[in-house]
């Protein structure tokens, strides 16, 4: 099997808990229906977010999601630039 990468983002409108993990959910899950893509065949998934996304780790909402119990995360902060795209997942 091939292995490929996929980039997706998505922002958020508060910084809470339940949006970020929502958001997370919808990102990985609808990047997945697109492509054609099954959960058992990702090698990881690497989420980068803006500094001002602080309430909770979008990974921790992806985990809730049984299909992704196997799948490794990875969090990551992408660092502050000048008017760059604010909530951004």
């Amino acid at each position: 099997m091939a292995m490929r990468g996929i980039r997706g983002a998505t922002t958020v409108e508060t910084n809470s808990k339940d949006e970020i993990w929502s958001a997370a959910q919808e990102l990985v899950t609808k990047i997945l229906s697109l492509n054609g893509i099954r959960a058992e065949n990702i090698c990881a998934i690497i989420f980068s977010s803006t500094k001002d996304i602080t309430a909770a780790f979008p990974t921790t909402g992806l985990r809730q999601l049984k299909a992704f119990n196997l799948v490794p995360l990875f969090d990551a902060v992408e660092p502050d630039i000048e008017n760059s795209l604010p909530m951004c997942i």
